[in-house]
C-alpha cells in the first residue's frame, strides 16, 4: 500500500507538483538531471493560478466573472514578467520566442482587461498564452520525474553508511544544515579520532546566513560567487568530509534508531541524532531551495520587484521588520515604505529602542510608521492590504515580519515514534533536559531554534516589565558545543555538559543593522567593555549603553558582515571553526565542567569566577498574553532550515 501510494503521488507533473513532499524531491530531481530549479517554481504558480481560477463560480455564456477576471490579470501578469519577460532573472527551458509570445499575449490582453466594459474571454486568453512555456517546461522536467518515479519505487529503502576504515564508526544523523547543525557535522567530521560518520540530511545544497538576508535583499550582489549572498552561503560540500554525506531532503518521522526522509521515506538508521531543523518565516528570509544559483535568481526577482514597486509595505515592526524597513528605505530614498506593526512600539522587547529608531526613519523622510494597526485582509492580486483601522495600502511589494514558527512538523507524523512526539510543546517547540537531549530519549539531541524557551537567553527587561527569549546565532553555536561535546563525552564516559538559560545576568546582544551605514547596537553597558576588548567596537560612548541600553553606532553594519564572516567561516576552516566554539563556551549559560575556568564578567564580584560565583539569575516571569500581543516576532534566528 506504501509502494503504491508514493507511486501514485508522482505519476505526472500535476500531481507531484501538489504535494510539499513529494514537490520537494521533484526539486532536487530537477537539480541532478541539471534542469533550472526555476522551472518546477514556474509549474507550481501556473498550476495554483488555474486552481485558484477554477474556484470562482462561472458565469452564464458570454458573462464576464470580473472577480476571476481581476485574479487571472494579476497573477498572470506577474508570472509573465518574473519569468518571461527579457529582464527575467531565472533560466526556463522555454524558447525564446515562445516566452516572447506569452508575455507579448498577456501584456496585451491585460490592458484590454483594464477597459470598464471588458470583453468576455479575457481570462481565458492569459491562462491559454501561459499554456505554451507551461507544457515546454513540463516536458523538460521529464528527466526529472523519470528520476523521481525510480526513487519512489524503493519504499522505505534502508540506506547504509559508507565508512572509509575497518573499525565501526558511530553513526550521526544530522537534520538541518542552519548554522548549529553545520557546526555540529564539521566538529563530528573532522574528530581527530575519526569515531563518527555524520549524515547531514538537509534539502538545500548550502548553509545560509538569514541574519545578513535584510541587507541582501535590495541588493544581493553581481553573481552568485560574488556579493552579499555569496558572502552569508556556504556549500555543504566543504562543511563535510571524506567522514560524512550529504542527502538532500526533507525529514518525514523519526524514531529511536532511525530517520524517515522524503516522499519515499528511505530509512537513515543513527547511533545518535541531532535534530536542528530551525524556523519557517512568513517571508523568503529562509527557504529550502535545493540549489544556491537558484537562491540567488530569487533574491535578484525579488530586488528587482523592490526596485520597480512604488511603495512597499512591511509587516511586523520587530527585529526583521525594522531592517527590512531600514534597508530598504535607505537603497530607494526615492520609494515610500509603509511598516504597520500591531503594538505600540517599533523593537518592543528594546525599550529605548523605539524613539531612536522612528526618530531615524524620520531623517530619511520616506518611511511612514503605522503603530497599532494590523492589517486583516490581504489581496495579494490586486495588491491591496486593509487594516483594522480601515486604512489600505497599495503596495507593490509586501514583507511579512510576523514572526516564524518551528520547523517540528514531522514530529507529528503517524511513523514519529509517540514518545518523541510527546516532546513538543503547545508552541512546536522540542522540550530537552539541560544537556540538550530531547525529552526522555537518551540518543536524540535538539538546537537552534526548535529547543524550547528555556535554553536560550533573553533580552533585557522590556516595558512590560519582562524578558523574552532571543533565536540568535551566538545561542546556536552555544547548542553546538554542549551537544557535539556529550555526543563525544557519552562514548569515553566522561561528564556531560549543560545548558543552565538562568546564567544570563546581562540579557542577549543583539545588532540590527538600518540600512549599510548605520544601526543600533543593542548590549549591557556593564559587557560592552568586554566586547569591544575583543575587537567588537560600537563606536559609541559607553554612557549611551549603560543609561539606555542601546545606541545608534556607524560600525554595525560592519559588525554584522563580521560576524557573519565569522559564522560562514567557522562551518569549514578549522580555526575558524575553533576561534568560534570558543565563543560558545564563553557563553554563561554554558555550564562545562571539563573546560578550564572562564574569567568572570564585566561587573561580577572580582574574587573567584567559578560556577559557585556566579549564583544563576533570578528566573524571568513568564509573558502574559497581553505582552505577547506587543512582540511580533524575535531575531531573524540562526540560520535553520
Amino acid at each position: 500500500a506504501a509502494a503504491a501510494a508514493a507511486a501514485a503521488a508522482c505519476k505526472d507533473i500535476a500531481t507531484a507538483i501538489r504535494t510539499a513532499s513529494v514537490l520537494m524531491g521533484l526539486r532536487i530531481a530537477a537539480k541532478k538531471c541539471k534542469i533550472p530549479e526555476e522551472s518546477v517554481s514556474f509549474l507550481v504558480e501556473i498550476d495554483q493560478l488555474r486552481q485558484a481560477a477554477e474556484a470562482i463560480a462561472p458565469t452564464s455564456a458570454g458573462a464576464v466573472s470580473m472577480p476571476r477576471l481581476r485574479l487571472v490579470k494579476a497573477s498572470a501578469t506577474n508570472i509573465a514578467e518574473r519569468f518571461l519577460s527579457e529582464e527575467t532573472q531565472y533560466k526556463l527551458p522555454v524558447s525564446k520566442e515562445s516566452a516572447a509570445a506569452a508575455y507579448k499575449t498577456i501584456q496585451r490582453t491585460a490592458t484590454l482587461a483594464d477597459d470598464p466594459d471588458p470583453l468576455p474571454g479575457l481570462d481565458h486568453g492569459m491562462l491559454e498564452a501561459l499554456r505554451g512555456p507551461f507544457d515546454e517546461v513540463e516536458a523538460a522536467l521529464a528527466p526529472a520525474l523519470a528520476v523521481l518515479k525510480e526513487k519512489n519505487s524503493s519504499v522505505n529503502q534502508v540506506v547504509r553508511s559508507k565508512q572509509n576504515s575497518d573499525a565501526p564508526k558511530h553513526r550521526v544523523v544530522v537534520l538541518g544544515g542552519g548554522f548549529a547543525g553545520a557546526m555540529t557535522v564539521f566538529n563530528l567530521c573532522n574528530d581527530p579520532e575519526e569515531r563518527f560518520h555524520v549524515t547531514l540530511i538537509d534539502p538545500k545544497n548550502y548553509w545560509e546566513d538569514p541574519t545578513q538576508q535584510p541587507m541582501t535583499l535590495p541588493d544581493p550582489g553581481e553573481s552568485v560567487t560574488q556579493g552579499r549572498l555569496a558572502n552569508a552561503t556556504v556549500p555543504f560540500s566543504k562543511v563535510v568530509n571524506k567522514n560524512g554525506k550529504h542527502i538532500a531532503g526533507l525529514a518525514m518521522s523519526i524514531s529511536k534508531t532511525h530517520v524517515e526522509v522524503g516522499s519515499e521515506r528511505t530509512v537513515i538508521p543513527f547511533d545518535t541524532l541531532v535534530v536542528n531543523t530551525g524556523s519557517a518565516y512568513n517571508s523568503n528570509i529562509k527557504v529550502v531551495n535545493p540549489t544556491l544559483d537558484y537562491r540567488y535568481r530569487q533574491m535578484k526577482a525579488e530586488a528587482n520587484v523592490i526596485k520597480n514597486s512604488e511603495t512597499i509595505l512591511i509587516i511586523g515592526g520587530g527585529l526583521v521588520g525594522t531592517e527590512m524597513t531600514s534597508n530598504v528605505a535607505t537603497k530607494y530614498p526615492e520609494k515610500k515604505v509603509i511598516i504597520c506593526q500591531a503594538g505600540p512600539y517599533i523593537l518592543p522587547r528594546v525599550p529605548e529602542a523605539h524613539d531612536k529608531v522612528t526618530a531615524f526613519w524620520e531623517s530619511l523622510g520616506n518611511v511612514e510608521v503605522h503603530l497599532n494597526e494590523r492589517v486583516i485582509e490581504f489581496d495579494d492580486m490586486l495588491q491591496e492590504y486593509k487594516t483594522d483601522k480601515g486604512n489600505t495600502f497599495n503596495a507593490g511589494k509586501v514583507i511579512r515580519a510576523t514572526g516564524y514558527k518551528p520547523n517540528t512538523d514531522f514530529l507529528k507524523d503517524a511513523n514519529t515514534d509517540p514518545a518523541i512526539a510527546a516532546a513538543l510543546d503547545e508552541k512546536g517547540f522540542v522540550k530537552c533536559d539541560p544537556n540538550l537531549r530531547l525529552h526522555g530519549s537518551s540518543n536524540i539531541y535538539v538546537s537552534g531554534d526548535i529547543v524550547e524557551d528555556a535554553y536560550f537567553g533573553k533580552t533585557g527587561v522590556t516595558r512590560s516589565g519582562e524578558r523574552f527569549p532571543e533565536r540568535l546565532a551566538a545561542v546556536a553555536g552555544a547548542h553546538s558545543y554542549v551537544v557535539t561535546n556529550n555526543i563525544k563525552r557519552t562514548i569515553t564516559g566522561e561528564t556531560l555538559a549543560s545548558m543552565d538559560a538562568s546564567r544570563d545576568p546581562f540579557g542577549q546582544p543583539v545588532e540590527i543593522s538600518l540600512g549599510l551605514e548605520k544601526g543600533l547596537a543593542v548590549v549591557h553597558g556593564d559587557l560592552a567593555p568586554l566586547y569591544v576588548g575583543m575587537g567588537f567596537d560600537f563606536g559609541v560612548d559607553n554612557e549611551e549603553f549603560v543609561k539606555y541600553g542601546c545606541a545608534i553606532s556607524p560600525n554595525v553594519p560592519g559588525l554584522k558582515d563580521y560576524i557573519s564572516d565569522l559564522c560562514a567561516k567557522a562551518t569549514y576552516i578549522p580555526e575558524a571553526h575553533e576561534g568560534l566554539r570558543q565563543f560558545g563556551a564563553m557563553d554563561p549559560k554554558v555550564l562545562d565542567p571539563l573546560a578550564p575556568p572562564m574569567p568572570p564578567p564585566p561587573g561580577a564580584d572580582g574574587a573567584g569566577g567559578g560556577e559557585a560565583d556566579q549564583a544563576p539569575a533570578d528566573p524571568a516571569p513568564e509573558p502574559t498574553e497581553e505582552a505577547k500581543a506587543d512582540v511580533p516576532e524575535a531575531a531573524p534566528a540562526e540560520a535553520e532550515e
